[in-house]
């Protein structure tokens, strides 16, 4: 699975970018703009392809999801704390598919698993957060029944695929990796051949 996440910060022909990136083979995209209002937010999806919409996760905002079609919401961990299990069956009943965030294996096991899959961050040194340091522990996942995917975030690049690939995450997310680059795009197809030659049972 290889999901981009988008820039927190506007991006110069971001909504062109992002259509590329579909374009170009990619499977999710999670929409995170913390802070943003909803016009804003709202503004950025009316000039991505509808087409695309089914794969696009919302990380705020999820009633401006929920009325544009989209199907994928996303819970933070502040937000997990606030949802019942309940209420995750109710989203689930609606066809939608959810996930979240971890950053510690410890709360792994306690996943609802209603969720489809949880991001674990960061597994190396971040791109795009300055001083925000890797978790090498994060590497070595423990061997436990559970239905909920493992993606791996934070200082995804090519070089890094392999060892993740080894660790056996589910799949990689990607953030300053596509948004620091001279081409979103050229970059994103990189990472996307060194995931799927080191990840051959994906």
């Amino acid at each position: 699975m290889l999901i981009v996440l988008s820039s927190p910060v506007p991006v110069a022909d971001e909504a062109r970018w992002i259509n590329a990136l579909f374009d170009a083979g990619l499977e999710h995209f999670h929409l995170r703009k913390p802070g943003r209002e909803r016009a804003e937010v709202e503004a950025l999806l009316r000039d991505i392809e509808p087409v695309y919409y089914d794969r696009i996760a919302s990380h705020h905002h999820h009633a401006l999801a929920l009325d544009m079609g989209m199907k994928r919401l996303h819970f933070t961990e502040f937000m997990r704390q606030k949802i019942d299990d309940d209420d995750l069956q109710s989203l689930r009943a609606q066809e939608l598919v959810l996930s979240t965030s971890i950053h510690h294996h410890a709360d792994y096991p306690a996943l609802s698993d209603q969720y489809y899959y949880t991001f674990i961050s960061p597994v190396f040194y971040s791109l795009s957060k300055e001083g925000y340091s890797a978790n090498p522990d994060l590497l070595h996942l423990p061997l436990i029944d559970h239905s909920v995917k493992r993606i791996a975030l934070g200082g995804i690049e090519a070089d890094t695929c392999p060892e993740v690939s080894a660790a056996g995450f589910d799949g990689i997310a990607m953030l300053g990796a596509i948004w620091q680059a001279i081409d979103p795009v050229e970059s994103f197809k990189n990472i996307q051949h060194a995931w799927h030659t080191t990840a051959p049972s994906y």
